[in-house]
């Protein structure tokens, strides 16, 4: 059922109680835990695979997405497949302003000058504040569609 700022409670549930695995949600988990690439999952399975449980697998995914729940507890469709264990790992024992983050998010969700080519960074962004997470597009749109600017002849136009 939905939650408070729309989290689906039952989507990320990957284990049952006794920590077998219910979900296609798995191998993000492992690439989570192990790291991205074939190498490093088939380290991590060849390290588990006669486990009876996974039990510290679930327990890691949880701990993931309790952390992005608890970090941005609105939910948003840009949000999806985002790198959250590796947001995770980084940022999970900073002490973030949640009310600042929240706050920094809606401004730039409603880009007003429609500057950004895509949002999907700006969780990313508000974390480390690294501009170039942002996508800013070379030109305004709004300024290009008045007929305002033209990008040089010798680049590509960007939106």
């Amino acid at each position: 059922g939905k939650t408070r700022g729309g989290w689906n409670t039952k989507l990320h549930a990957i284990c049952d109680a006794k920590g077998r695995i219910l979900s296609l949600y798995s191998q993000t988990a492992i690439e989570w835990i192990a790291g991205k690439g074939d190498k490093n999952i088939r380290v991590y399975m060849s390290q588990h695979h006669k486990k009876s449980h996974a039990t510290a697998l679930c327990n890691y995914y949880e701990s993931v997405i309790n952390w992005v729940k608890s970090t941005f507890p609105v939910y948003r469709k840009e949000m999806k497949g985002l790198e959250w264990g590796e947001l995770y790992k980084e940022h999970k024992d900073k002490d973030l302003n949640l009310d600042e983050l929240e706050k920094r998010i809606k401004n730039l969700l409603k880009d007003e000058n429609d500057e950004l080519k895509s949002k999907k960074g700006i969780w990313e962004y508000v974390l480390t504040g690294d501009k170039r997470l942002l996508d800013i597009r070379a030109f305004k749109v709004k300024l290009v569609r008045a007929g305002g600017v033209e990008p040089p002849r010798d680049q590509p136009k960007r939106f």
